[in-house]
C-alpha cells in the first residue's frame, strides 16, 4: 500500500508462498494472496493476529536491522551549555498530532526553562508553525522556548541531535528510523506505544537495546518519564556517552545474525508449506 507498490502482481500469485515484511508498510495488506507477515512480538503480538489476514512469523530478535549511517560524533549534553534541558523530535510533521503537542506542552510546563526543537522537511511550513505555537501558547509556553527547523542534508540533520538532550516520540504513529538515528546520536527516546504496529516502532527498538524503562504505559506515564529524566543530569550523561555502543552491540546492528534469523524464518515457512502438500517441484 506504499508508493510504487506491486500488490496487483501479488494478487495474481506468481509464487506459491508470498510473505510481507513489515518495514515500509507497517500493517496488514488485506490480500488473501499474501500468506504471512514477517514481524516480531513487540510490533505485532499474537493477540493482534485477528487484525491480520496474514499468518504471523515472529523474528526472535526483532524485524528490523540497522546499518548505522555516516554521522557526526556525539557531543556533550546541550543542557550543560544552556542550563536547561532541550527536548526534541525530528519526525515528520504529520506524525505530530494535536494530542502529541498537548502532551509535550505539559512536559515543557513541568520542566522550567526547558526547550523544544523540531525539524524535518516541511516542519517550517507557516501553517505547521502556527498550529504548534497555538497549542504551546494555550499552556503559556513562550515562543522563545521553541525552535523549528526545515529540511537539511543528512549529516547536518543528524548533527541537530547534538542540540537535543531527550527525544520525544510521536503517537499514535511512532518514529522508526527516527528513533534509531536519535539513539545513534546518544539521545534517549521516551515513547508511548500505540495500539497498532505503526505505534510500536520506538518501543521495539528500546526493547532491543534493553531500555524498556523509557517505554511509557500511558500518557501520564510518558510525561512522568520525560520530566524525571530531564532533571537527572547524571543519568542523561551516562546514556549519551553509552547509547551508540549499546546500539552497536544490540541485535539491531547484528547484520549477520539478522540475516540468519530472516532466512531461517522464510525457509521454515516454505517447509511448512511443502509439508502441507503444496506442489514445490518447480521451485
Amino acid at each position: 500500500h506504499a508508493k510504487g507498490n506491486r500488490l496487483g502482481v501479488y494478487a495474481m500469485r506468481p509464487a506459491p508462498l508470498q510473505i510481507s515484511w513489515g518495514i515500509g508498510y507497517p500493517g496488514a495488506t488485506g490480500l488473501d494472496a499474501i500468506d504471512a507477515l514477517l514481524t516480531d512480538e513487540r510490533h505485532v503480538p499474537d493477540g493482534d493476529a485477528a487484525n491480520f489476514t496474514e499468518a504471523l512469523i515472529h523474528l526472535a530478535n526483532g524485524q528490523f536491522c540497522f546499518d548505522p549511517p555516516e554521522a557526526p560524533e556525539v557531543g556533550p549534553l546541550p543542557a550543560l551549555e544552556h542550563g536547561a534541558v532541550t527536548f526534541g523530535c525530528l519526525s515528520q510533521p504529520r506524525k505530530i498530532t494535536y494530542p502529541t503537542i498537548n502532551l509535550w506542552a505539559g512536559i515543557l510546563a513541568e520542566v522550567p526553562g526547558s526547550r523544544l526543537t523540531l525539524g524535518y522537511h516541511g516542519m517550517d511550513d507557516k501553517a505547521n508553525i502556527a498550529r504548534i505555537k497555538e497549542v504551546l501558547a494555550a499552556r503559556n509556553i513562550g515562543v522563545e522556548r521553541l525552535t523549528i527547523l526545515g529540511v537539511a542534508p543528512h549529516l547536518e540533520f543528524l548533527d541537530r541531535y547534538n542540540r537535543i538532550d531527550i527525544a520525544l516520540d510521536t503517537f499514535p504513529y511512532s518514529g522508526g528510523l527516527t528513533t534509531l538515528e536519535a539513539l545513534w546520536m546518544g539521545v534517549p527516546v521516551v515513547t508511548f506505544p500505540g495500539e497498532s504496529c505503526a505505534g510500536r516502532h520506538a518501543a521495539g527498538h528500546l526493547w532491543s537495546i534493553g531500555l524498556e524503562e523509557l517505554i511509557a504505559g500511558d500518557r501520564a506515564d510518558y510525561q512522568k518519564l520525560a520530566t524525571e529524566l530531564a532533571v537527572d543530569g547524571e543519568r542523561l550523561a551516562g546514556l549519551r556517552s553509552g547509547l551508540r555502543a549499546r546500539l552497536t552491540e544490540s541485535p539491531l546492528c547484528d547484520g549477520v545474525g539478522f540475516a540468519s534469523d530472516f532466512l531461517t524464518a522464510v525457509r521454515s515457512a516454505w517447509l511448512q508449506r511443502c509439508e502441507a502438500g503444496e506442489n514445490s517441484a518447480t521451485y
